[in-house]
């Protein structure tokens, strides 16, 4: 993401994620696995944006298309399934940021 001229704010897990975000760090755009390995997931991550931050866009991806069946996506939210190419996922969040 940063080869396409962004600025790249990573977290391990959720719980640094929501630190990030509550730390006041301007953040357009959350990309995120469904799958994470700690105690919070990519959906409650996004529930959690969506009471906090939601003007905040969250693009979510997985290999398990039964996942991504389960998102609600919105003008908020959006899915992207694995495996993708770095352009396309650098296309899809010019595309969410540009709404």
């Amino acid at each position: 993401m940063r080869d396409a001229g962004y600025r790249v704010i990573e977290a391990a897990t959720a719980g640094e994620a929501i630190a990030v975000l509550a730390s006041g760090a301007r953040v357009d755009l959350v990309f995120s696995d469904v799958n994470l390995a700690e105690e919070m997931n990519g959906h409650a991550l996004a529930n959690w944006l969506a009471s906090n931050h939601p003007q905040t866009p969250m693009l979510l991806t997985s290999a398990d298309r039964d996942e991504l069946c389960r998102i609600t996506v919105g003008a908020t939210r959006a899915t992207l399934s694995k495996p993708y190419d770095l352009a396309i996922v650098a296309e899809r969040i010019r595309e969410i940021l540009l709404r």
